[in-house]
């Protein structure tokens, strides 16, 4: 575990699964599946609300479930897979309005063009210059792309008003619209903490790297833990020992300021049995010959490290320790080498048994 978890982007992910939105990947969507009242979503969890203004101007904003950000999606009768979308606010129509190409309302319907990937995912195209409508993150004035532009605020999901819906949209839980089967994704987050959120049936542990706490926290089962960070880190997520198998599993993902990570599943996670013995050639020592009798530990690693050293004698301080990222501990073994228990956060995190040696500090660098 010694870089963190790669989580595709969505250009990869469509390259991989042939599930893009280029030309022949692209279908009609199936309009008897569309009714009702809709939410319209980019793939950050930002939806599409229209402003209370004459201009009728439209924005990407947090869920709120308001009646601006619900949209009926009328069918073009004539069978040309169109759409008009009609705010619930007041029934007028997203429209671009000629020559500027910028979004307002009208009054008449105005069709686009909706296309949808094999992952049941969106693309909106206005009539006249194949322009995308485009949610931007983070929040703002939506716009319409030129025809070439690929990211990920041109992907849309649709989702219908309902109490789960709602309940998915409200904490960014959009895995199954937007990312179905993948491990991990991002969504829009609050300003100035990197936030994971906990979609598994089982409790997980999470520790972050970076100025600031790097103890590792429980997060519970469809809770947040959150992590005030001025810049990106590292995020430690692991599993509680299955009582049954004697499992647990743990994986390094990066954490991204301002945004949500969300654990979906646990499919790219390393998993293992019983504590990890790590060998003397596969460990990193510096010997300290002013400390003969000593073993040190010093944590190279950007998290809070948990370490207890055994001791065969009875005597000793053999009491589980926290250290710090950048510190080092000491223990007094009478020249004797003890196996010393290393963990991000007791016995969740991956624990690894090591040598400890007497006049070496042992580095614990590779996680």
């Amino acid at each position: 575990m010694e870089s963190l978890a790669s989580v595709p982007s969505d250009t990869e992910t469509s390259t991989r699964g042939g599930s893009g939105l280029n030309a022949r990947d692209q279908q009609r969507p199936n309009a008897a599946a569309i009714h009702g009242p809709q939410f319209i979503s980019n793939l950050q969890g930002l939806v599409l609300e229209m402003k209370a203004d004459s201009a009728g101007s439209a924005l990407s904003r947090q869920f709120t479930g308001n009646r601006n950000q619900q949209w009926l999606l009328q069918f073009d009768p004539s069978g040309t897979g169109s759409v008009a979308l009609a705010s619930l606010q007041d029934g007028r129509y997203l429209a671009v309005v000629h020559p500027e190409q910028t979004l307002g309302a009208i009054r008449a319907p105005y069709h686009w063009s909706l296309m949808e990937d094999e992952r049941g995912r969106y693309i909106l195209v206005a009539p006249a210059g194949d322009r995308k409508l485009t949610l931007p993150t983070p929040p703002g004035p939506c716009i319409v792309s030129s025809p070439r532009v690929e990211n990920e605020d041109v992907k849309l999901i649709i989702v219908e008003n309902t109490s789960v819906n709602q309940i998915a949209l409200r904490t960014g839980s959009i895995g199954p619209f937007a990312y179905p089967g993948a491990p991990v994704y991002y969504t829009h987050g609050s300003a100035g903490y990197i936030t994971v959120r906990n979609h598994l049936e089982i409790r997980l542990y999470g520790a972050a790297s970076g100025s600031g706490s790097n103890a590792q926290w429980v997060i519970q089962p469809g809770k947040d833990q959150y992590w005030s960070r001025s810049t990106d880190a590292s995020v430690h997520i692991s599993t509680p020992i299955d009582h049954e198998t004697g499992e647990q599993s743990a994986q390094v993902y990066e954490g991204r300021v301002g945004k949500t990570l969300h654990i979906q599943n646990l499919d790219s996670q390393e998993t293992w049995r019983g504590v990890k013995y790590v060998p003397l050639g596969e460990a990193s020592y510096t010997e300290n010959p002013v400390k003969k009798g000593v073993i040190g530990i010093k944590n190279d690693l950007a998290f809070d490290i948990h370490v207890a050293v055994f001791s065969t004698l009875q005597s000793g301080d053999t009491a589980q320790y926290t250290i710090k990222p950048g510190c080092t501990d000491y223990w007094n073994r009478e020249y004797r080498s003890e196996i010393a228990f290393v963990g991000v956060g007791s016995a969740p995190g991956l624990p690894k048994a090591y040598v400890g040696r007497p006049g070496f500090t042992l580095h614990i660098e590779r996680w």
